[in-house]
């Protein structure tokens, strides 16, 4: 089954097939690797797929791309459909036979591929932007918290570089403990404080 003799022969044919198949989606750009070879397709709406040839099977395998987190510091992070539950998702992928012309192996991607990979591709694209959402609420009532306070939010120690600044210190003279916000309520653990304090603490906590 084996075509070429030679993995360049290979990969200049396959850089031919995507350009080919570039022209039978009308808004798609050719996706290039380091090497500048050809090897998939991007639409201007998150849609993308890779077309990778196997040389021994002298066939295409199409397979579908994740968006990617928008926020600072979080590019790599991808929302697969490992990430999805309830209900559980599958990874789209389609094999074609290489011998096909450009026109048969896109209507074999409309048919076969892209209807099972759009819909995937939608929920990934939710996750992504609610992970987001999650993000910045969680960011905006943190500094709302620490203004209040006179402090600044930070991210958790172990995450160097996050998007996400969850934690508030407390105050000095306070005494021990912190503080952690989520997206709708906020964590405070006080630990070691003084006992005049803690008194004037218990009377405030009354009043609420």
């Amino acid at each position: 089954m084996r075509k070429f003799e030679s993995y360049k022969d290979a990969e200049q044919f396959a850089t031919r097939a995507v350009e080919a198949l570039a022209n039978q989606f009308p808004g798609a750009v050719a996706m290039a690797d380091g090497d500048g070879r050809l090897h998939g397709l991007i639409f201007p709406k998150e849609e993308a797929f890779t077309v990778h040839y196997r040389i021994q099977e002298h066939r295409f395998v199409v397979s579908g791309c994740w968006p990617r987190s928008r926020l600072p510091g979080e590019e790599s992070k991808q929302f697969s459909p490992s990430d999805l539950w309830n209900p559980r998702a599958e990874y789209p992928s389609i094999t074609v036979d290489a011998d096909k012309s450009p026109e048969q192996i896109a209507a074999d991607i409309k048919r076969r591929f892209l209807a099972k990979y759009r819909p995937v591709l939608a929920r990934c694209v939710e996750a992504r932007d609610n992970h987001e959402q999650h993000v910045k609420r969680c960011n905006m009532l943190a500094e709302e918290i620490a203004t209040l306070l006179g402090q600044s939010s930070r991210e958790h120690p172990s995450k160097s570089h996050s998007p996400l600044h969850p934690f508030v210190d407390l105050p000095d003279g306070l005494g021990f403990g912190s503080i952690e916000v989520s997206n709708d309520s906020v964590h405070f653990d006080l630990h070691s404080v003084s006992v005049d304090k803690a008194r004037k603490l218990a009377a405030f906590l009354k009043t609420l």
